[in-house]
């Protein structure tokens, strides 16, 4: 569990109160037995619940039901829960009552001045129906590029899409992960977005080794192409690889997952290790060399961050870019261009070393509390103007 030292000084306790709408993040924040979740947007929320509630801010979560008491405080953070809406109400409007309508009932409940909504979802709705009656204000936080790129998201069904839609007439304030969403949510929706970089936190993190294994940490989904990662092992016999990841919510996640299994257990030098929770993820990150991301699309990847923390080079087909400079992720066309860049970085320890060192220049410079807590500050503490 990660522990945020209170980082507000002088300044008292601060009066605003910021309540995450987030059913799925609750395993996130606090380790429930049996409960296989680590996406990536439920990651950054935990983290950020624990910093702006360290900082003396009022911080609640409005979460599904992972047994947790309710409501329950967790260092700070009142977490209400949603009842399970899959039994109730009226079969084929459950989608959006109770569901929905449970949500809005919770945000009243807890009375916030601020509603944070991570990713694309149909709970962005019902955030925006509080915020319009009660005078609050709603943050959206986009977690992907899909979230704004033209076409259906393939992420979201045609209602939750729909939903979304409509909950971002409510929205007023747009986060987003890097230059490319800003870009497409100005062009798209005519909003302005703020590029908020992604939050860090590792203490006790330790570092790549350059005769360590290549890394691959995702999701096993077919948008994040994991039979890329198996043919740059076939590709590279003399190289050890290591491939984790749990499964994904489609019908067929599990027959997928296993597929991909059955065909890493046949390359002699890939392991295949499955599902890691989050809080011990970064042990398999300390014994590498370097991370590999083979997705279609992406809005910035926490495993950029945690080898990027331990001095290991990042190299992937996406460049999301979340501060002015450049990047320091290693980006290529495809297959081929990647198996020579990984290829020629391996062969060269000295140039490994420094581009290791920069990115955890980086991560420190934008992406650590220091760096995004006084933005936040200027964000949540900035009075309403009419």
């Amino acid at each position: 569990m990660q522990r945020f030292r209170v980082v507000r000084q002088g300044q008292g306790v601060s009066k605003v109160h910021i309540c995450f709408l987030a059913p799925g993040t609750y395993p996130s924040l606090v380790k429930v037995p049996g409960v296989e979740v680590a996406g990536g947007a439920e990651i950054q929320q935990a983290r950020l619940m624990r910093m702006l509630a360290a900082d003396g801010y009022r911080v609640s979560l409005v979460s599904s039901d992972f047994g947790q008491g309710d409501p329950c405080d967790v260092d700070g953070i009142r977490v209400v829960t949603l009842p399970d809406s899959r039994r109730c109400g009226v079969k084929g409007l459950r989608w959006i009552t109770p569901r929905l309508t449970d949500a809005y009932a919770a945000l009243r409940r807890l009375a916030p001045d601020w509603v944070y909504v991570r990713t694309a979802t149909a709970y962005l709705l019902p955030a925006a129906g509080y915020c319009r009656r009660s005078g609050a204000r709603l943050i959206h936080a986009s977690a992907h590029d899909f979230d704004f790129m033209p076409g259906r998201n393939p992420l979201l069904t045609w209602r939750d899409e729909a939903l979304f839609r409509w909950g971002t007439l409510g929205v007023d304030v747009h986060l987003v992960q890097n230059a490319r969403q800003a870009d497409l949510l100005r062009r798209r929706r005519g909003r302005d977005g703020l590029v908020m970089p992604s939050l860090h936190i590792e203490p006790g993190a330790g570092r790549a080794r350059f005769d360590g294994p290549i890394l691959w940490v995702a999701t096993i989904i077919p948008w994040k192409r994991p039979e890329l990662l198996l043919e740059l092992a076939r590709r590279m016999p003399d190289r050890r690889f290591v491939m984790i990841g749990g499964m994904g919510a489609a019908a067929d996640a599990r027959t997928y997952h296993g597929q991909i299994a059955d065909q890493a257990s046949r390359l002699p030098n890939l392991s295949f290790v499955g599902f890691v929770p989050p809080s011990e993820i970064g042990h398999h990150f300390d014994d590498s060399a370097l991370l590999v991301n083979t997705s279609v699309a992406e809005g910035f990847p926490n495993t950029f961050l945690q080898a990027w923390i331990r001095g290991m080079p990042s190299v992937s087909f996406v460049q999301p870019r979340a501060a002015e400079e450049p990047s320091v992720n290693l980006a290529c066309a495809d297959l081929d261009a990647m198996h020579e860049m990984i290829g020629r970085l391996l062969s060269d320890e000295a140039r490994w070393a420094a581009i290791g060192a920069n990115c955890r220049d980086h991560v420190k410079a934008h992406h650590s509390v220091q760096a995004l807590i006084p933005r936040y500050r200027q964000l949540l503490d900035t009075p309403r103007t009419r």
